[in-house]
Formats: C-alpha cells, sequence, structure tokens
C-alpha cells in the first residue's frame, strides 16, 4: 500500500511545510529588548520530523551589550 506522500508525490518535509503555520501566519508585532524586530529578519525556519515547523529567533545585534572591564 502507498502513503499519501508517494500518491502526491511529496516528501514529508514538504507536506508539513505545506499545512503547517508559517511565521507570517503566528507573529503580528515582534520587539525584543524594546527594539523592533521583524519575522523575515530574525528568525530562521528549521523543519524537525518530531515537530514539523520550528522557528528560531536571532536577534542580529538587536541584543547589543557592553560591560566594563576586560572582555
Amino acid at each position: 500500500s502507498k502513503s499519501i506522500f508517494n500518491n502526491l508525490n511529496l516528501t514529508t518535509e514538504n507536506f508539513i511545510n505545506q499545512i503547517g503555520y508559517s511565521l507570517e501566519d503566528m507573529i503580528i508585532n515582534c520587539q525584543f529588548n524594546l527594539e523592533d524586530c521583524s519575522y523575515k529578519e530574525n528568525f530562521e525556519s528549521i523543519f524537525t520530523y518530531a515537530y514539523g515547523n520550528c522557528y528560531k529567533f536571532k536577534p542580529n545585534g538587536i541584543n547589543k551589550s557592553s560591560k566594563p572591564g576586560r572582555a
């Protein structure tokens, strides 16, 4: 017997990407440390077979800090 993925000529990853939520669907507004952020620039899409579509936040300079003394 063939699976639904074989019948539709889709891989599991492609299938879950198509039926899963995108970051655009989930984020209305983004702020980190009182700075605006963007789902296009500050998030990385990651696919896992256990959880499907996952997203990792990357501050890209938003989380700047300085500390006096030795580095």
